[in-house]
């Protein structure tokens, strides 16, 4: 199993012994999880369910536009499936009246799995970046990012170094020998490898994928592709999220300025390692569904707001953004409850102990700055 979480930097630059895929096979096992849990202090505030962070409207409504332009690619596994269950005490969407409606994949445990973490090296501003970080998050793949902003001393030259171009994104997968440059040939042999072989057709478009990556990163053009100076870690911090995710984005992005190498846990929408971070932390909030009548109020824009009277399931995601006590853009007749407070992006550092929710917290926090 994988071991580079508690290497040393000087380690991840040092390729490792080839070894098969195995099928099924998660990157970090939860023995480990856990055990590396036990050790991180869990620091900020408490995770708000339902609220953009103050001043952080117009960012948050920036980082979604991706997510509308590529028609939520990179936010679903493979395979991706919701059904209502009885309730089993595990984590789900929504629950009520002894059902749960549980987002699942029956397609993820045919998969090969990568016994190491693939190894990428990009940045937050490539369209051709967002193609394969897409692709990473559709399999549900554990993947060490090394990112290479404009500028960067550290990741950037290593990239030159071992592929000869100054090209990205450049993939370097230990597991099976295999280091490539070329976003579309890159996407191809993950699903290949660690998938069914079928391409999803918004990443199999040719220039027109690439076209609407670009497109899609306008409004937050520039940010995650510039080095601002920081101290290297002796530990990749590791770091749950998914592509989609408005509040997931923003962090990626200071993680990239930042040059911070970083495990990312895949975990978009279907993913099983939501139910692992439950198991862990007790929550995973996406800012998905919220029934307003289990709350007595709801906290919107730094203000509590009492809910009204009937029970109505709340839609609280992209598209419900504001400053204002809003409770919702529209609403459903539901008797229903959230099941779990659970939250990407979610990030743990090894080198300090620490762990954080929040987006808005986790780049305004020294929790960075002091690495």
């Amino acid at each position: 199993m994988l071991s580079s979480l508690n290497a040393p930097a000087a380690s991840l630059v040092k390729p490792a012994t080839s070894a098969a895929p195995a099928r099924g096979r998660a990157v970090i096992s939860k023995a480990q999880g856990s055990a590396q849990q036990k050790e991180l202090q869990l620091i900020g505030p408490e995770p708000q369910r339902f609220a953009v962070a103050k001043g952080q409207l117009t960012t948050i409504a920036s980082a979604a536009f991706p997510f509308l332009m590529r028609l939520g690619s990179g936010g679903f596994v493979s395979g991706y499936s919701v059904s209502l269950v009885k309730d089993d005490g595990k984590y789900a969407m929504l629950e009520g009246l002894g059902r749960k409606m549980r987002e699942e994949s029956a397609a993820l445990s045919g998969f090969n799995r990568p016994q190491q973490p693939i190894t990428l090296y990009e940045f937050e501003g490539c369209p051709f970046c967002r193609k394969v970080r897409e692709a990473v998050n559709i399999l549900d793949l554990d993947v060490l990012f090394k990112p290479c902003p404009k500028d960067g001393p550290n990741w950037r030259p290593e990239a030159n170094q071992k592929g000869g171009k100054r090209m990205f994104p450049y993939m370097v997968d230990d597991n099976t020998g295999t280091a490539m440059y070329e976003s579309d040939a890159i996407i191809s042999y993950l699903f290949n490898t660690y998938g069914d072989g079928k391409v999803p057709l918004g990443l199999r478009l040719g220039p027109l994928t690439a076209i609407s990556c670009g497109l899609a990163m306008l409004p937050r053009a520039l940010k995650g592709s510039a080095y601002t100076p920081s101290k290297l870690p002796e530990q990749p911090l590791v770091y749950w999220g998914y592509e989609a995710s408005p509040f997931c984005k923003v962090v990626r992005e200071k993680l990239c300025e930042l040059e911070l190498p970083h495990i990312q846990r895949s975990c978009a929408r279907g993913s099983p390692k939501r139910q692992e971070l439950y198991e862990r932390r007790g929550r995973f909030q996406a800012r998905s569904l919220v029934c307003c009548h289990t709350l007595p109020q709801v906290r919107a824009g730094g203000q509590l707001v009492s809910p009204p009277a009937a029970p109505v399931l709340t839609f609280c995601g992209f598209w419900g953004l504001s400053e204002q006590p809003v409770l919702a853009r529209f609403c459903l007749p539901l008797t229903a409850s959230l099941h779990s407070r659970l939250q990407a992006p979610y990030l743990e550092d090894p080198n300090t102990g620490k762990a954080m929710f929040e987006s808005a917290s986790i780049i305004q926090t020294r929790m960075l700055c002091e690495l």
